[in-house]
Order: structure tokens, then sequence, then C-alpha cells
């Protein structure tokens, strides 16, 4: 489980041996996951969701895949992950990239 504060953003990373499973539990985020698998059909694409309780559903992010989120409700938000693998403190499955990577260009503001 994590929380972002109104205005925060937190991305962008990705994972090589697992998939993730977010649910927006408090508030509201804005989701934005960027397809930088080379043999996929969607390979470059962004795609954006605004998750919140009163309209839920599960959004799952497929390994490899570079994801993070914005709280965009007055409150700060919390999400749920449920990921296929459970976490390796000795070697961690997360690869981070700077929210505000110029190669991805998503533009957070939105």
């Amino acid at each position: 489980m994590t929380t972002a504060k109104p205005g925060i953003v937190k991305a962008w990373h990705y994972h090589k041996l697992q998939d993730d499973h977010f649910v927006c539990l408090v508030g509201k985020v804005k989701v934005a996951l960027f397809d930088a698998r080379n043999n996929s059909k969607t390979y470059g694409e962004i795609n954006d969701f605004e998750m919140s309780l009163e309209e839920p559903f599960v959004l799952k992010i497929p390994k490899e895949g570079y994801h993070g989120f914005k709280g965009i409700a007055a409150i700060e938000s919390m999400v749920l992950n449920v990921p296929t693998k459970s976490y390796n403190y000795k070697e961690p499955d997360e690869l981070r990239v700077d929210a505000f990577d110029k190669e991805i260009g998503y533009d957070w503001g939105k």
C-alpha cells in the first residue's frame, strides 16, 4: 500500500519479473503507463487512468511496463498494490526512471 498527497507524483518504475494490480482505496489518483516492451503491439504508447473508490476497478500493470501515479484528490490518496511476486529485499525487482524523463515525455500536469 502506498499514498500520495495532492499533486505529488510517484513515478516512473517497472519490474522485470512481476505484474502489479492497483486499486485506489482513498482519494483519487491518475495512473500512467508507458509501454517499453520491444515486442509489444503497443510499444511506445502511454495510457492513463483516473482511479477512485467511487468508480472502483483493478488495473493490471504488466511486467516491463513503466508506471507511476499522481495524487489528484484534495486529500491524501491511497493505492493498494497486489503484485504477482513477493518482495525480495536482497534483490528488489524495481527499476526507476525520473518522473519527468524526457524520453517518456508524459505531462503529469494534465
